[in-house]
């Protein structure tokens, strides 16, 4: 995954068939359906794009994104209005289904340090009893 911070998102048709996925080390097919993640380039001011199938940064890039509170709807991918109709529709489901599945991981790892702390709470209530 990526180790410089992401500042955006960006949605298109791959314009020649020369890119490649930064997650799969394949190339991207021309006229497919590409997302790159915008990272500031090394002693620059530029942004660069780095490239991935929408398959391969579902998991890790997108949702990364939204963590980081960069995405928080579908607008907050640059391009998805120049999509035909059928990928936007596509790729809201998807900006959707992520943004839950954030929720709901953020929800379990708040539950479980809760639990943690209070289980650490009565463990010390215990001990305390007990002496």
């Amino acid at each position: 995954m990526e180790t410089e911070p992401t500042e955006g998102f960006k949605i298109e048709y791959a314009r020649t068939d020369r890119s490649t996925c930064r997650m799969c080390n394949q190339k991207i097919p021309l006229d497919t359906v590409r997302l790159a993640a915008l990272v500031r380039a090394p002693n620059s001011s530029r942004l660069i794009e780095k490239w991935y199938h929408t398959d391969c940064s579902f998991e890790t890039v997108l949702l990364q994104g939204i963590r980081d509170g960069i995405i928080l709807d579908v607008d907050d991918i640059q391009g998805v209005k120049t999509l035909a109709k059928e990928h936007q529709e596509v790729v809201l489901s998807w900006v959707n289904a992520s943004i839950s599945l954030v929720n709901e991981l953020d929800l379990q790892e708040s539950d479980a340090s809760s639990t943690s702390t209070h289980d650490s709470e009565s463990d010390s209530e215990m001990s305390i009893d007990s002496s």
